[in-house]
């Protein structure tokens, strides 16, 4: 089973919660974590203080999902800062709390050349946020990108 750094600490608490053995859990796409039982777990990275990404496909998945479990990590933390029913990701009780952004351009990768100057200002600014810099440049153009699409259409 190959992992990222989130669903490894996921697979660990997943273990100690369910007191089960490895071979009763199976690594799936959406969700991440099904069990025999019937349980099953989505494993999410915390970007910044707010911010999870999903797709639209397992967005779709997870608010239908019964007996499914969000898992929020946190880089800095093996256990989950919350863990979130499914079932109430579309109710209002997490607005304020988190920013749910639903996109389909997870996968796009792009060389973004910055001047040694930039990147240094965009690292110790990252620091003072809690961001990894990568994670903060990705905000700054998402969030510019959405401001010029706005601008365009109130024109």
């Amino acid at each position: 089973m190959k992992l990222n750094g989130t669903d490894e600490k996921a697979l660990k608490w997943i273990l100690d919660k369910e007191k089960v053995r490895i071979t009763d859990v199976v690594k799936g796409n959406c969700p991440d974590f099904v069990l025999r039982n019937g349980n099953s777990y989505e494993a999410k990275r915390l970007y910044g203080t707010h911010v999870l990404l999903f797709t639209q496909e397992q967005w779709n998945v997870l608010v239908n999902s019964e007996k499914c479990e969000l898992l929020v990590f946190a880089d800095d933390n093996g256990q989950p800062r919350d863990v979130i029913n499914c079932e109430e990701l579309n109710d209002g009780r997490w607005d304020g709390v988190y920013e749910f952004r639903i996109t389909d351009d997870l996968g796009v990768r792009a060389n973004i050349w910055l001047s040694r100057t930039l990147y240094g200002d965009l690292q110790m600014f990252a620091r003072q946020k809690g961001f990894e810099t990568n994670d903060l440049i990705r905000e700054i153009l998402d969030d510019y990108v959405h401001r010029k699409a706005l601008a365009t259409k109130e024109e």
